[in-house]
Formats: C-alpha cells, structure tokens, sequence
C-alpha cells in the first residue's frame, strides 16, 4: 500500500493529465453515440423487422473483443495516419456503446402505454396553441400601449 500512495504521490502530474485526456476521449465517444444511438433507437421503434436486424448487427458488434477491434482498427486507420491513438479508441467505444443506448431507447419506448403517448401529444400540441395565443395577446397589448397598433 505504501509503494502505491509513493506512485501516485511521484506521479501525480502524469495521472491527473491522463484522467483527463481519459474523460476527453469517453466524453466524446459516448456523446457522438448518444447523439446517434438515440435516434436510431427512435427510428426503429416503427418496423420491427428493421428494429431486429439493427438490435442483431449492434449484437454482432459488442461481442467482437477489443483486441480483435483494435486488431481490425489499426491497419485500416494507418492508412489515414490514424492508425495508434485516440481514433482507434474513440471508434472502439463508440461501436461499444451503440447497443446499449439503441436497445434501451428502444425497449423504453415500446413500452410506454399507447394511451399515454397520445395523451402526452395532445397535451403538447394544446399547450403550444395556447402559448401562441398568450405570445400573440401579449405581442398585441405591447403594440397598442406603444400606439403602434
């Protein structure tokens, strides 16, 4: 324990710089894949046929193990210069982290009860209607206590 607390004592620098190009590289990772993984999800939700066919190819993806991504990886990027480092890396987690995001967004919006879903957009479309409408006499008061209307 004592050799451990000397480390990190010694390289303190060095471990704080690479948690944070750690957390970099995770963050832009998992937020490019939520950005894409989300809508994925969304959009499978009206075609079970294409719902099955995209849940079986990110499956396929998420049991490849990480050596034999990067294995695959590596090569292909070096033939852009991209070949060690942070592209591989980000790749990797990103083709890792699809399946969980379209599946769960998937699964949850399957199971949201038909009746609330069209409940929930009829509220939503009333209450805009109404905001346009209190936008619209507030827009008209305005003008006409300033004599423009």
């Amino acid at each position: 324990m004592e050799e451990i607390i000397r480390y990190v004592g010694s390289n303190y620098p060095t471990i704080i710089k690479l948690t944070i190009e750690h957390l970099y590289l995770v963050s832009i990772s998992v937020g490019v894949a939520i950005l894409t993984g989300v809508p994925i999800g969304i959009l499978i939700t009206k075609d079970k046929k294409l719902a099955d066919a995209v849940l079986y190819i990110a499956s396929v993806i998420i049991t490849i193990p990480s050596v034999a991504m990067f294995g695959l990886m590596i090569p292909l990027l070096s033939l852009v210069n991209r070949g060690i480092g942070f592209w591989p890396a980000a790749i990797a987690i990103f083709l890792y982290s699809q399946l969980p995001i379209i599946r769960n967004t998937y699964t949850a919006i399957n199971n949201i009860d038909p009746a609330l879903r069209d409940a929930t957009i009829s509220a939503l479309t009333a209450e805009v209607d109404v905001d346009k409408k209190s936008v619209t006499e507030v827009a008209q008061g305005f003008l006409k206590a300033q004599g423009l209307l």
